[in-house]
């Protein structure tokens, strides 16, 4: 398990301890209302990051083998005319391709950073929650007594300062994120200026493209996390409780051109339960090409259980139906749960069909151990099992009994 995953349980801790401590040191309402927008998904970014190395060392890797293949036909089989000038073209695409590769680095890089300093924040913020659930403790006393008054002004002003290390605290995080943007938009806006100048005609307007259908996907993430930073100031009180916490918006283009396009949001009750939901929509050349939704339910307790469902249309017209349910336990004070889940999906034109199984155990946020088993049958008795089990210590494909 990465130490990354340590960052969700420490925000939710930090969020917690300065949410009760703003009842009675109203500086600390603020300081939660910071913590909550402030909290992010740092193992997901670094994973995100992971990819997008990797995928510049297979660029890399891919320039290299195109150089080999060319270099490996002897002089003596290919001497015509025509081979300087196919040599130069790949040097040429190799040239292009390497711009590429060092855009890929670049955001790999920054998102890993990004996803350490989302960590390093988490240390601060849990850090300062301590503090501050510590502070409000000497503060009841203070109150409790007749001579307290003038103790718990002091602890006024001391909570006060508290907010003001993280506003300093929140803007260099947020300082780290707009650097990271400027990698991103700066990096893709030069990489293409630099391609069209090494021959590809068509990169300009492929980011033209790439800017214009881009801007569905931000809008609704920009209108996610405004509407989000809004519901987080209004339940900024612990007095008060708002059913609603968050919404999800999501837009989403593929490669084939169909837009992914849904939302869903979080409710909690009175008695501490909370209730997500989300539905999604696919629409793509043909129209309407899926849909599906899902629903989870946690108590008070941190039982979880939920499901979902679906259909979608494939690339060859065929109807895909799929669904699944799962459930698990989390123990919010240790960061200790487990979690387990079946699901399957038949494809009604070939009769083929995929059953999936998965059961987890936690710790702090993140799995340390991981346990898969799927099995695809394609519709005509031929069918494959898969297995892989997770562990804190490393990764195997075997099933469970050749383990041992």
């Amino acid at each position: 398990m990465s130490t990354l995953a340590l960052s969700d349980s420490m925000m939710n801790i930090a969020t917690t301890e300065a949410t009760a401590a703003s009842v009675l040191l109203p500086p600390a309402m603020m300081i939660s209302f910071e913590f909550k927008l402030s909290t992010g998904k740092a193992v997901e970014l670094d994973k995100a990051g992971q990819e997008w190395r990797k995928a510049a060392d297979q660029i890399e890797q891919l320039c290299n083998d195109l150089r080999k293949s060319v270099s490996a036909i002897p002089q003596q089989d290919w001497s015509a005319e025509d081979r300087p000038r196919y040599e130069a073209k790949v040097q040429e695409f190799c040239a292009q391709l390497a711009v590429l590769q060092t855009l890929c680095m670049a955001i790999g890089i920054t998102l890993t950073v990004l996803a350490y300093a989302l960590m390093a924040y988490a240390v601060f913020a849990v850090a300062m929650g301590t503090f501050l659930a510590a502070l409000a403790a000497a503060a009841a006393i203070a109150i409790a007594t007749v001579v307290g008054s003038g103790a718990y002004a002091g602890m006024l002003t001391t909570a006060g300062t508290c907010l003001t290390i993280t506003h300093v605290a929140t803007a260099i995080l947020a300082a780290a994120g707009q650097m990271g943007a400027a990698v991103f938009a700066g990096g893709s806006a030069l990489s293409a200026v630099v391609e069209a100048g090494r021959g590809n005609k068509q990169a300009l307007a492929d980011f033209m493209q790439a800017q214009a259908t881009g801007a569905g996907a931000a809008l609704a993430n920009l209108g996610q996390n405004a509407a989000n930073a809004g519901l987080a100031w209004l339940n900024r009180n612990p007095k008060v409780n708002r059913p609603l916490q968050e919404i999800d918006l999501d837009a989403d283009r593929n490669y084939d051109r169909t837009w992914n396009i849904g939302g869903g949001a979080k409710i909690q009750t009175t008695g501490g339960s909370e209730h997500e939901f989300g539905v999604h929509t696919k629409y793509g050349d043909r129209g309407w090409q899926g849909v599906d939704g899902e629903y989870k339910y946690t108590s008070p307790t941190g039982v979880n259980v939920g499901g979902k469902a679906g259909w979608e249309e494939d690339k060859d017209g065929n109807n895909i139906f799929s669904g699944g349910i799962n459930g698990g336990y989390e123990n919010e004070a240790t960061g200790i749960g487990g979690s387990g889940g079946v699901e399957g999906s038949y494809n009604t034109g070939t009769g083929g069909w995929t059953g999936k199984g998965e059961v987890s155990g936690q710790w702090q946020g993140g799995d340390v151990y991981k346990q898969q088993h799927e099995y695809t049958n394609d519709g005509q008795g031929k069918g494959e099992w898969k297995h892989k089990t997770e562990t804190a210590v490393g990764d195997s494909e075997l099933p469970p009994w050749d383990l041992v």
